[in-house]
């Protein structure tokens, strides 16, 4: 009888097996095995990304070019003139389900195609134009086909760990003692922020670390910050806080050992602070810039 974690790994390296189709089978997998992070996962791959910006994992960030619609002329490039901001509104998150991915990535007639931006991005472009025209973000296909082949390489990770100890089924049934050995294992997808996955006994830890936070960009932020606190429109109380949270991260900046776990934390406070910024072009670009910089 076939072994259906078997026929998981055998689907995964078979290049033509589509990725929505290898994760229905996989959620076979983790639903019968009660694995429900990971059967979240998948469901959210094939479902699409419901919630904000901070439930799309890392692998879904992707950089392109701004462009606008020219009617008589087609996509055409379009810059700010601050370099830093228009390198944050150059980044997009693809929340769809990984199917509608696959379909763009395979209908794309160029090397390129054009996607939406977030709303509040499109709305501050829009309104920087004396004649507005239709924004959008332009990918390269290979980027959509990248996060397609994530998917397909975390399923097939998963599931050759899961042949490790010793769950592999027969048919689509698995035994008590292969159910016992899943729910021994720690299958920790974190969101997938830096692609980070665990899967070992129940005894193992996992933390996420942020190397590679860039201390420049973090005091160019906290600069900003400083420079432009007023025009955020926050109420004393939340100014306050902004405040706190720049105090705090000002000393590790100078620091010969900077703790970066600190600094990850004031950001993601000062993130929560801006987010009530309405209608500020500068919080706006500060917020895309700290996304960027530390995972939620």
């Amino acid at each position: 009888m076939s072994q259906i974690v078997i026929e998981l790994q055998k689907e995964a390296l078979n290049p033509l097996t589509r990725v929505s189709d290898l994760l229905r089978k996989a959620l076979v997998v983790a639903r019968k095995l009660d694995l429900k992070e990971f059967e979240g996962w998948i469901l959210q791959e094939l479902n699409g990304y419901q919630g904000a910006a901070k439930d799309v994992p890392s692998y879904r960030l992707l950089n392109g070019n701004v462009r606008v619609w020219n009617p008589y002329h087609g996509w055409q490039p379009f810059r700010f003139s601050d370099a830093k901001f228009n390198e944050t509104v150059s980044k997009a998150y693809l929340p769809q389900p990984i199917v509608e991915v696959e379909t763009m990535a395979q209908q794309a007639k160029k090397e390129s195609i054009v996607v939406t931006l977030e709303p509040r991005i499109e709305e501050i472009i829009t309104k920087s134009m004396d004649i507005p025209l239709e924004p959008g973000l332009m990918l390269s296909k290979s980027q959509l086909y990248g996060v397609v082949e994530t998917v397909r390489n975390v399923i097939l990770e998963w599931s050759l760990r899961l042949e490790k100890q010793g769950i592999l089924g027969e048919g689509m049934t698995f035994s008590e003692k292969e159910k016992n050995a899943a729910s021994a294992v720690n299958f920790n997808i974190q969101n997938m922020y830096h692609s980070q996955i665990q899967a070992d006994t129940q005894h193992s830890a996992q933390t996420m670390t942020i190397q590679n936070l860039d201390l420049e960009e973090v005091k160019e932020v906290i600069q900003k910050l400083k420079q432009n606190i007023d025009q955020f429109g926050l109420d004393h109380a939340r100014r306050s806080e902004l405040l706190a949270d720049v105090h705090t991260i000002e000393p590790q900046l100078s620091s010969s050992n900077p703790k970066k776990s600190i600094i990850s934390e004031g950001l993601l406070s000062i993130r929560n602070i801006l987010e009530g910024a309405v209608g500020s072009m500068i919080a706006t670009g500060l917020l895309t810039q700290i996304n960027s910089m530390v995972p939620r």
